[in-house]
């Protein structure tokens, strides 16, 4: 079965994050057995768990639902490159 938009979008920023569910679930004060279950059972999350999800990735709602990032969006791997050039 292959899991709904939303949650391959929560799957795709814990990527780009490098969260486990475990650390989103510390995040943003959903429980493990609640995203464990959305995933397990293929279910959309109702709108106060998205946005606590979304809370715990630090993105707004409007992120999670941008298709591309915003003009002025930098991804944690620029601000990190961006970070590096400063130092020489």
């Amino acid at each position: 079965m292959l899991e709904n938009n939303v949650l391959s979008r929560i799957r795709e920023l814990c990527n780009n994050c490098n969260y486990s569910f475990y650390r989103l679930s510390k995040e943003s004060d959903v429980p493990e057995s609640t995203i464990n279950s959305l995933f397990l059972n293929n279910n959309y999350p109702s709108i106060p768990t998205l946005y606590k999800l979304c809370d715990g990735l630090h993105i707004t709602m409007s992120d999670f639902f941008l298709i591309e990032p915003a003009p002025g969006y930098i991804t944690e791997e620029s601000k990190l490159f961006l970070k590096k050039i400063n130092l020489l």
